[in-house]
């Protein structure tokens, strides 16, 4: 009978650490894929913090050579204005409303600065200007850049979303609350923002 209940003990024992070990295994897994997405947004936060840095050159030298542009100007100073004020943090990637206000400002941006430079031409004073021919490289490389992050995000994004969704590590995910990923749905920076 002790033979008989020490049999099913150690059947037990070893039945739960074998639980316990595929538990590990997973948890780690899941917060390695989570690791490599908050990697991958930190970069792309990083590049769009840069941009912002480098627009009110650009929009300095419209102002002195195109003051004709006023609006536009107005238009993407606000822009600015209202993604400099956006709170972004890792956790964004979680929270659909605020990441679809990031992606659809950063668009809204990207847009209307394209504008701005397509109008460059008609202003020799812009082209001939020194600052403006910096800042035109500097953005095109920042551009590419966003896209080149903006895939390499999504495609962590989909691999942690397509790992957590698998038994038993959705059941691991939901009690340790990680949370789906939210994907970029544009493309970022897809064309040269310029044409050298």
């Amino acid at each position: 009978m002790i033979k008989i209940f020490t049999g099913i003990l150690s059947v037990i024992v070893s039945l739960n650490l074998l639980v316990a070990i595929f538990y590990a295994f997973a948890l780690v897994k899941l917060i390695t894929e989570e690791t490599h997405v908050r990697n991958a947004w930190i970069n792309i936060d990083r590049v769009f913090k840069e941009r912002l840095h480098v627009i009110p050159t650009l929009l300095a030298v419209f102002e002195h050579h195109a003051p004709a542009e006023k609006k536009l100007l107005r238009e993407i100073w606000d822009i600015h204005a209202v993604i400099s004020k956006l709170e972004v943090s890792p956790e964004i990637v979680n929270e659909e409303g605020k990441f679809s206000i990031f992606e659809e400002s950063q668009a809204q941006l990207t847009l209307a600065v394209r504008r701005l430079i397509g109008l460059g031409d008609r202003y020799p004073g812009v082209v001939k200007n020194r600052d403006f021919k910096v800042a035109q490289v500097h953005l095109d490389g920042l551009e590419n850049r966003a896209a080149t992050e903006a895939r390499f995000y999504n495609q962590a994004a989909v691999k942690f979303n397509r790992i957590a969704k698998m038994f038993p590590k959705n059941l691991i995910a939901r009690f340790v609350n990680l949370d789906r990923k939210i994907c970029f749905k544009r493309e970022l920076g897809a064309e040269q923002l310029f044409k050298s």
